[in-house]
């Protein structure tokens, strides 16, 4: 949890110290991009080999669509909100 909090405080620390520029934002854009998408590869590929996982989804099946559709829809729903409230208003 400490790594957590002290990488969080030194993106942040980087964020205030950095250029405001739109060459390094976009940069930071596209590095946060891929790195989700390797995030996602790695879990899936975890998932994929996890022998008791895949046994047992047949039993999880309708319970995990259901968990990760209000997941997924809360977040797009919050993530929109935000938008809205913070960007769009400056914007």
């Amino acid at each position: 949890m400490l790594t957590v909090l002290l990488l969080m405080a030194s993106g942040i620390l980087l964020g205030l110290l950095l250029p405001n520029s739109p060459r390094i934002k976009s940069i930071i854009d596209r590095l946060t991009l891929y790195t989700m998408y390797l995030l996602l590869g790695i879990m899936g590929f975890s998932i994929g080999t996890n022998k008791t996982l895949l046994e047992k989804l047949p039993a999880l099946g309708f319970q995990a669509v259901v968990i990760t559709f209000g997941a997924v829809t809360g977040s797009v729903v919050m993530g929109w909100i935000a938008y809205w409230l913070f960007y769009k208003a400056k914007h």
